[in-house]
């Protein structure tokens, strides 16, 4: 037996046992021994040999890919699992519509805040001398943005200098403006 075929049948060998025993470093070795002899020997087989080895190291890769999606799958599969005990603890507390019930409930909640919130006695002939812009603009500090934008615009076109012929809607105006930009402000910081 020559030492070319010796080292074909060792590299079989090492290579099969590689992968079933993952031992990397010796097949590396054997495997570069083995080549250098055949580039020198033979050049097409040593071709040969080297897509070989590169087509192994690919499907070496995808198993390992292989492995870390389905640990990726488990690890989904695993919070879905919580996901749906949740949920049926839920149908469980609440019943079958809970998800319904539950955000008509706070919405209920929220509305009721909206609206037993003590609204503030506006004095309309004074309320241009406050410093809250809330008050100025005559809504509520629980009002929604639009519901706040609607008044400005209403109040701005109520008591625009061009429209109103009074001597203080210059001033008024400045107020209105200057509530609804420290509104904005407010909104945009939140």
């Amino acid at each position: 037996m020559s030492f070319g075929v010796f080292l074909l049948i060792a590299f079989v060998i090492v290579t099969i046992a590689s992968f079933i025993w993952k031992y990397r470093g010796l097949i590396y070795f054997v495997g570069i021994v083995f080549l250098i002899w055949l580039f020198f020997k033979f050049f097409f087989v040593a071709l040969i040999v080297i897509l070989g080895l590169i087509i192994a190291y690919f499907i070496r890769r995808v198993q390992e890919d292989e492995r870390i999606s389905s640990e990726a799958d488990r690890a989904k599969q695993a919070h879905q699992e919580d996901v749906d005990a949740w949920r049926k603890e839920q149908e469980r507390k609440y019943g079958p519509n809970w998800y319904q019930a539950n955000r008509d409930e706070q919405k209920a909640e929220a509305n009721n805040a909206r609206n037993n919130q003590a609204t503030k006695l506006i004095d309309y002939d004074r309320r241009w001398d406050s410093t809250d812009p809330y008050i100025i603009l005559g809504v509520r500090e629980v009002s929604t943005f639009s519901e706040i934008k609607n008044q400005y615009k209403f109040l701005s076109k109520k008591y625009h200098p061009d429209v109103v012929t009074e001597a203080n809607s210059d001033a008024i105006m400045k107020k209105i403006n200057w509530a609804w930009d420290e509104i904005k402000k407010e909104q945009e910081n939140y």
